[in-house]
C-alpha cells in the first residue's frame, strides 16, 4: 500500500463511542450520502452521531457558561482534508519544475 492509500484510510477521528473515521470515510460519506452529491435519508449510525449528535463530546465553554457543540466536525475536517491535498500538489508541482 503506498503513501497516499495509507493516508487516504487512516483513522483521523475517533469519538467517544470509539467509532473511527478515515479522510476517506468522511469524504466518501459526505459526498455520497450527506448532501455532497446525493442525500441519503438514513446515514450509518456511527456517521451520523458524528455529523449530527456531536458524538465526539466536544463542549463550548464562554463567559462561565458550556453548552454542547452545535455545528458537526465533518466540514471543517473536509476542509482540512482539502487543504492536505492542495499543499500536497503544490509541492509536487514545485519539486517537479
Amino acid at each position: 500500500m503506498g503513501f497516499i492509500q495509507r493516508r487516504w484510510d487512516a483513522t483521523v477521528i475517533k469519538d467517544n463511542n470509539g467509532s473511527m473515521f478515515s479522510r476517506r470515510d468522511l469524504v466518501l460519506a459526505h459526498a455520497n450520502k450527506d448532501g455532497g452529491t446525493h442525500f441519503d435519508p438514513k446515514l450509518d449510525e456511527p456517521y451520523a452521531n458524528l455529523s449530527r449528535f456531536n458524538s465526539m463530546g466536544w463542549i463550548l465553554e464562554s463567559d462561565g457558561i458550556q453548552r454542547m457543540l452545535e455545528n458537526s466536525v465533518v466540514a471543517p475536517s473536509i476542509r482540512q482534508i482539502a487543504y492536505e491535498v492542495l499543499v500536497s500538489l503544490k509541492q509536487t508541482i514545485t519539486t517537479e519544475k
